[in-house]
């Protein structure tokens, strides 16, 4: 009875807490991928917004009710919006008189509005994105427009959220699910599965709960955090359990278990805490709350199992499989450690890395064909925010002609359509109005009237220290973009001028193209501490070598197979090698302790063999839903799981003991 009284009101805290924070907003902001190490680098503050509005038909006063509509949404959400539009360029009020402008002048650009549609461009301030979630589902929730499309950095990001959201509603509901059933029918008893099973769900809670209390948001790395406290603290039961089912004894079942699983527990801790050396701001969120909310959640299981009366005389399903009869030759369980050890670590540096998240998304999603086109036909992405300077004077309109050359030299060397937007080019473009001429003045006095004329919200602030230039050209995957910044250095190197590298799009980049060494540090430190702890606590070097070895092996195995099948690293897969091996490691640990205790055949059965399979069944089956995801990080987080714990399973059952032997 007092069993059941404590799992009807921890069913009912689980609820509570999942209601509390089921509001918890995602915040994907970049700033949350820039390393601390960038902040050197400038960075312009506000993001560009576009929205490209298309009519089947030439209809002036739509158009017109349209934009108004945009507007007074905009200004509700922005209070002062900023807005880029054939209106502020033209200076012109009126749809008709604006589109006569556009065609009176077709070397503009940016082709702002023609008979049946209309683009603007609106600037997001920093402070203002946490308002772009509730503004873009309103503003496209009744659109006039027979068709809108969008683009900019503020709508990418809010995909991402909505991708993220996902595991929520639907990814981790799907593990939730295949694990119950699964647990149900090797347990064969109702209350015994609910009462396990309200251990992993209660360590979801505590994660949600976690991110809600410290940071009032969650991202796309730390949203994982309920994830992985769900298939530890499944594993953990499932080793608590079956032992108890043995022993019919807890007792018993703490002399012979405690240890192990207190170990276990150190360890995976350990192994997701080693991804803080981080100096990302994501991952060090996602590294801080699931080492937290897994420690609390860890203790209240501990504590409620040990100490919470359970009936003993318990009968479970026991699958007639014997682990040991199946011993593979002593050459190929060596073939399993020298392989990987040799392979591994070669294909690792090959593997591609991928950064820009706009290739996350499968080619034919709307949010990729959205910004493929505006980028085409409109305006492309800020890629490059550059600074030139001169060492001895100041920069000045006498330099506009050598300026305007090095521009010319920079387009030849990018892609074919790739615009620069900077001081010059908006004197070009005034001056194209103004005398039909697309070029800079002759005289100075002519070029500081027209840039007067430039409407302010098109203006770049003029600074006598540098002169700004910035890149806009089509979303390149990180390998062609890294090309493509070289070639840019290379051209400014000959030039007379020192230069500075900036912009959000460079400070993502330049932030996580040392990922790959920051998280590989991360993973080797904790696997190095976490096997000194077990060889010291086993008082063995040779156990410490094996457990090196056989949790080596496992990401290693991976990793080939990653280049295999043509996948690619990014900010999710690369972490899950932490992850993975805080997981894997339980196994192993259980394995290395039963060794050294002696444990006889049935006791080693049933005790270890048997919750390290199924566990690892269910973690297999489960991390598989991940895999069909169209979002790469999760869809590859999931791949990397999956492949992680079967190679995990392989290493435990088959090559330890034969190595061990």
């Amino acid at each position: 009875m007092q069993t059941k009284i404590y799992l009807c009101l921890a069913y009912l805290v689980i609820v509570s807490g999942l209601v509390w924070t089921d509001d918890l907003p995602q915040n994907n902001s970049e700033s949350l991928l820039i390393s601390k190490s960038t902040k050197n680098l400038f960075k312009v503050e506000d993001d560009i917004f576009i929205i490209h509005s298309l009519f089947n038909a030439a209809d002036a006063q739509l158009m017109q009710r349209e934009r108004e509509r945009i507007s007074s949404i905009t200004e509700a959400h922005f209070e002062t919006a900023e807005f880029i539009s054939s209106e502020s360029v033209s200076k012109l009020p009126e749809i008709a008189a604006q589109q006569a402008f556009y065609q009176k002048h077709p070397m503009l650009p940016m082709k702002l509005i023609t008979d049946n549609s209309f683009t603007q461009i609106l600037k997001v301030p920093e402070s203002k994105r946490g308002y772009f979630k509730a503004y873009f589902e309103e503003l496209s929730a009744k659109s006039l427009a027979d068709k809108t499309v969008y683009s900019g950095l503020s709508y990418l990001n809010y995909e991402i959220g909505k991708a993220t959201e996902s595991i929520k509603l639907y990814v981790l509901p799907s593990l939730i699910i295949i694990s119950f059933a699964f647990l149900l029918f090797f347990l064969r008893n109702v209350f015994i599965t609910l009462y396990l099973f309200h251990f992993s769900l209660l360590s979801i809670a505590i994660a949600q709960v976690s991110l809600k209390l410290f940071y009032e948001e969650s991202n796309i790395l730390s949203s994982l955090t309920p994830l992985i406290n769900f298939v530890v603290i499944l594993s953990l039961n499932f080793h608590l359990f079956y032992g108890f089912a043995h022993y019919q004894s807890k007792k018993v079942l703490v002399g012979k278990k405690l240890i192990p699983v207190l170990i276990m527990l150190l360890t995976t801790l350990l192994g997701l805490y080693s991804l803080s050396i981080s100096d990302i701001p994501a991952i060090i969120q996602f590294a801080q709350m699931s080492t937290f909310s897994l420690f609390i959640a860890s203790v209240i299981n501990l504590i409620v199992f040990i100490f919470l009366p359970l009936k003993t005389n318990i009968k479970i399903w026991q699958p007639k499989i014997n682990i040991e009869k199946i011993k593979l030759p002593k050459w190929l369980a060596y073939a399993f450690l020298i392989i990987p050890l040799l392979v591994g670590p070669w294909i690792f540096l090959k593997l591609p890395i991928q950064v820009e998240a706009l290739y996350f998304f499968p080619e034919h999603n709307e949010v990729v064909s959205n910004i493929k086109f505006v980028e085409k036909n409109l305006i492309g992405t800020p890629i490059l925010e550059l600074r030139l300077h001169k060492i001895d004077e100041k920069i000045s309109v006498r330099d506009y002609k050598k300026l305007e050359k090095l521009e010319q030299e920079l387009l030849q060397i990018l892609p074919a359509e790739t615009k620069i937007i900077s001081q010059i080019e908006m004197v070009k473009q005034a001056n194209y109005i103004y005398t039909a001429e697309y070029k800079l003045p002759d005289f100075e006095v002519s070029t500081f009237a027209l840039i007067s004329q430039i409407p302010s919200n098109l203006k770049q602030s003029f600074n006598s220290d540098y002169y700004p230039l910035t890149i806009l050209s089509q979303s390149l995957d990180t390998e062609d973009y890294l090309k493509l910044i070289g070639k840019i250095r290379n051209k400014l190197e000959q030039s007379e001028y020192y230069y500075q590298f900036g912009g959000l799009n460079y400070s993502l980049m330049n932030s996580q193209k040392n990922l790959l060494q920051t998280l590989a540090n991360s993973f080797f430190m904790g696997l190095l501490v976490v096997s000194l702890i077990v060889g010291f606590s086993f008082r063995s070097l040779g156990d410490f070598f094996i457990f090196v070895l056989v949790n080596l092996c496992p990401p290693l195995m991976t990793i080939i197979a990653f280049y295999l099948f043509g996948l690619s690293l990014n900010v999710a897969t690369i972490m899950t090698f932490s992850v993975s091996f805080g997981i894997i490691v339980d196994a192993t640990i259980h394995l290395l302790h039963a060794s050294k205790e002696k444990f006889h055949h049935d006791e080693l059965n049933q005790a270890i063999y048997m919750p390290v399979l199924i566990s690892s069944l269910i973690l297999i089956l489960g991390f598989c839903c991940f895999i069909p995801h169209y979002f790469l990080p999760i869809s590859q987080f999931g791949a990397s799981m999956t492949l992680t714990i079967f190679f995990g399973a392989i290493y435990d059952l088959y090559v330890l003991p034969r190595i061990k032997n």
